[in-house]
């Protein structure tokens, strides 16, 4: 028997025992692939996932759960509320406006609808706005981050926004109702609120457009349609403007209805115009990135808002122009009627129907101007109510388009809707706005086909809110829709800032091990979640079982690659002899062959 095992015996044996190497090194790596699965599974059931206001699936997927069990305390309620919670208050106040101004009432359920619809929309304006007042004085550190960030600061305009809504409720839902004697009062509270907001929305309109020129960063292809909600508060300002002085038109002085009309005029033009050049940008990124992203697809709907807003103003700010003419002047009745000059007769030029003045106009019934500028005043006030309709038609038929780009935009994408959590408030404000615009339409003008879009579309809006409100109700009880964008980015971009040679090798496996340990921490919260408590905590414990058994698997892993690496090395110097023996042998073999070669095949 040999003493040595010749040099193919022992490149064989290496071979073998290379790929005994490598076996191991495959079933640990498959071990830990199925313990990192595992773990990520048992984690998924255990937490919250499926992005903002969407619950994971199981036991837990339900709203009266452990309140708030989505964030690792309870002041990031706090911490983290977003002025994007003030398009709550929008929406829910739209609703009430809509359910007021339906253009075919249905009795005492209407008025109660209204007043509900309004006093839980007030409601939720103190507490939102209480909220955000807190995290001004309790976290300064984050105003800042919120004033530079690109979309967070954008939505400062829904504040002054939120509160018109409520200015308008006071107008459209409570005073119908009022006793005559308490119109006087709630005339001059509407004014001193309507003048009490006007800085805010003054704030809106240049401050953060101010922000966006100098320290935010933007791009062409991330271009959308929230870029309106800063200057959309003129507008909404405006049309508030128009409602309190059409309803509360004989209840105000002449200069003070004279300052709301011209200030509601103002603010048309700066809002409306401003948002012509916005939505001219937002076209154009439609055209050359296409569709927005589907997180925020639902602002599709905003630019409803500066068109149909703008058209509500110009027909109520027409009729209170009107009201404010006819104070000082009449109807001329049909020949052979009582007239009404300042002597008790029309003029004999004066056909039936024109407006002749009832008595001097220095008696109050206009403020008091110079000879010369009450001609030019008296034409504006008679243009303002016939041109205003005119313009405001147009508008309302480019909010139309505008509604149909919306919902071709969102129908592209409605298995996604929920995920877009508090995003989904972006399309209740503006369609609301568009119901109140048809339905003061087909008042002014009279036409039932306007009533009946009025009708359908309100349907529409409350059916929409219905949906929406659902959503966040049940994101806001876990408190998945708590979440500050601009403190996330914070966070991130520290985390990146930090040097990497700092950093040992092992402390990506304890920053992950923290990691998970935070996740736990932030799971347990406050109290055991109730029947779903039990089945949470098993979750846990497999996530974590799983994980210890992946780390376990990789080390494993790492072992028999390197025994496979000296396998396969052991082989390779194994097989040197082998290769140079035989090639010296098969050298041999070529030279005998041509050796033995025939003279005849030689020749061929």
């Amino acid at each position: 028997m040999p003493r040595s095992a010749s040099p193919p015996s022992r490149a064989l044996a290496a071979d073998a025992a290379a790929e005994d190497a490598r076996r191991p090194h495959a079933a640990a790596a498959a071990a830990a692939a199925a313990a990192d699965a595992a773990a990520a599974a048992a984690a998924k059931g255990s937490r919250v996932g499926g992005g903002p206001g969407r619950l994971a699936p199981g036991p837990r997927h339900r709203l009266f759960h452990r309140p708030l069990r989505a964030l690792p305390r309870k002041r990031e309620v706090v911490r983290s509320l977003t002025p994007s919670w003030f398009t709550v208050v929008m929406g829910t106040g739209s609703v009430a406006l809509t359910i007021a101004v339906f253009p075919y009432p249905f009795g005492a359920a209407q008025r109660a609808a209204a007043l509900a619809a309004w006093a839980l929309s007030t409601l939720l304006f103190l507490l939102v706005a209480s909220l955000f007042c807190a995290r001004l004085a309790f976290f300064p550190e984050t105003v800042a981050p919120m004033a530079h960030h690109p979309a967070q600061s954008l939505f400062l305009g829904a504040i002054p926004m939120a509160f018109c809504t409520l200015l308008n409720g006071v107008v459209l839902v409570l005073a119908p109702y009022l006793a005559p004697s308490a119109l006087p009062s709630a005339a001059s509270a509407a004014l001193a609120l309507y003048w009490a907001n006007v800085p805010a929305v003054g704030l809106s309109v240049l401050l953060v457009p101010f922000f966006m020129f100098t320290t935010h960063g933007h791009s062409h292809e991330r271009v959308t349609a929230i870029y309106l909600l800063p200057v959309v508060p003129a507008c909404v300002q405006a049309g508030s403007a128009g409602t309190i002085a059409a309803a509360f038109a004989p209840q105000f002085s002449p200069r003070a209805l004279e300052s709301l009309l011209l200030s509601g005029y103002a603010f048309v033009g700066v809002g409306l115009l401003l948002s012509i050049l916005v939505s001219t940008l937002y076209f154009q990124r439609l055209l050359y990135h296409h569709l927005p992203p589907k997180e925020v697809i639902v602002s599709s709907f905003l630019p409803l808002g500066p068109y149909a807003m703008s058209s509500l103003a110009f027909v109520r700010l027409g009729a209170a122009a009107e009201t404010m003419l006819r104070a000082a002047y009449a109807a001329v009745p049909p020949a052979g009627g009582g007239g009404g000059g300042s002597g008790g007769q029309a003029p004999a030029t004066a056909a039936a129907g024109d407006l002749v003045p009832l008595a001097p106009l220095s008696a109050g019934a206009l403020p008091a101007r110079d000879a010369s500028a009450l001609p030019r005043y008296v034409a504006m006030l008679r243009s303002a109510d016939g041109a205003g309709l005119v313009l405001a038609l147009a508008l309302w038929g480019f909010a139309l388009w505008w509604l149909a780009v919306a919902v071709a935009c969102v129908g592209s994408a409605w298995r996604t809707l929920a995920a877009c959590g508090l995003g989904l408030w972006g399309g209740i404000f503006p369609l609301g706005v568009l119901v109140l615009n048809t339905a003061a339409l087909a008042q002014a003008l009279d036409v039932p086909a306007l009533r009946g879009i009025a009708a359908a579309l309100a349907a529409c809006h409350w059916a929409f809110w219905l949906y929406v409100a659902a959503i966040t109700a049940r994101g806001a009880w876990s408190g998945a829709l708590f979440v500050a964008p601009c403190l996330v980015d914070l966070e991130r971009a520290r985390r990146q800032a930090e040097p990497a040679q700092q950093r040992s090798p092992g402390d990506d496996g304890k920053a992950e091990q923290g990691e998970e340990e935070e996740e736990e921490d932030d799971d347990d919260g406050d109290g055991d979640g109730g029947d779903g408590g039990a089945a949470e905590e098993g979750a846990k414990a497999a996530a974590a079982s799983a994980r210890a058994a992946a780390r376990a698997a990789q080390a494993a892993a790492a072992a028999a690659e390197a025994a496979a690496l000296e396998a396969e090395a052991a082989a390779a110097a194994a097989r040197g002899p082998i290769r140079r023996s035989s090639g010296s042998a098969r050298r041999k073999g070529a030279a005998a062959g041509e050796g033995a070669r025939s003279p005849d095949l030689q020749q061929v």
